[in-house]
């Protein structure tokens, strides 16, 4: 008897997700927040106290309702010196549906060209990687059998278009452009924010992330343990500033200004 009362006690405690963690996913579609307007925007990268990089966002409308995001990023002041690399990351959506259509990234370094690309389709990624010099600069493709899946782009406009009350979690699958990942967001509460020379009301949320291996299983993330995220809470719902606890450290992301095309 006392071993039944165990085993039910197990079923009720374990998440119905543990059998398969794509159960867990939050079944997401675009919310009631108005969408995105076109915009330039600049972010400054950090490392504790020190500035380590800046990038610039331009966000617009492209032909065929889709959505385009170009990225370009550089390493600044004493850690260029030390470590030179500039980033173009150029992202298509679809914009009504928020879903990912392609992207292609570009990281060029003192010694190497590492260039990303990905097609995204309802069912699967498709994934190309290659090198330039040194080595075998043949592309090495790789098709991730993982539905649903979102690059950063889309998995911020998503979660940006919902409610985002306090308590809710957002449970989805990103593919920033090399591998994928199992994002947990969850909504902590209202906060507010200096950003861009303005202060804004804001929505503070915890980003967890999980690495998915080749065998579609989870893994701890080697070089993340958890962040913060800072949202405004207005009608743009603006990413104002990230802080993450990696490998070497706490960094940070802030917006420093900001221009709409609207």
């Amino acid at each position: 008897m006392k071993r039944w009362l165990l085993w039910i006690w197990i079923a009720m405690a374990v998440p119905a997700w543990a059998g398969d963690w794509r159960d867990s996913l939050t079944p997401l579609k675009p919310g009631s927040a108005p969408p995105l307007r076109p915009l330039n925007a600049t972010y400054e990268f950090g490392w504790t106290a020190l500035k380590a990089a800046s990038a610039d966002f331009a966000f617009s409308r492209a032909k065929g309702g889709q959505m385009r995001l170009i990225v370009n990023a550089r390493t600044t002041g004493a850690v260029r010196a030390l470590w030179r690399m500039d980033t173009e990351h150029i992202a298509f959506c679809d914009a009504a549906t928020l879903r990912p259509i392609r992207l292609q990234q570009t990281e060029i370094y003192k010694a190497k060209t590492e260039i990303a690309r990905a097609n995204f389709t309802p069912d699967a990624v498709e994934r190309w990687r290659e090198t330039k010099p040194p080595g075998d600069s043949r592309p090495k493709k790789r098709s991730v059998k993982l539905a649903g899946a979102y690059d950063l782009q889309t998995a911020l406009l998503m979660i940006r278009s919902q409610r985002l009350q306090p308590g809710d979690v957002y449970r989805l699958i990103v593919f920033p452009a090399k591998a994928p990942y199992l994002a947990e967001i969850d909504v902590l509460g209202k906060d507010t924010v200096k950003a861009a020379g303005a202060t804004y009301p804001a929505i503070k949320c915890q980003i967890k992330l999980q690495g998915i291996t080749k065998e579609l299983t989870l893994e701890p993330h080697k070089k993340f343990k958890e962040a913060f995220a800072w949202m405004s809470d207005d009608r743009d719902r603006l990413l104002l500033k990230i802080k993450a606890e990696i490998f070497v450290g706490s960094v940070w992301a802030e917006l420093t200004s900001v221009k709409f095309a609207d």
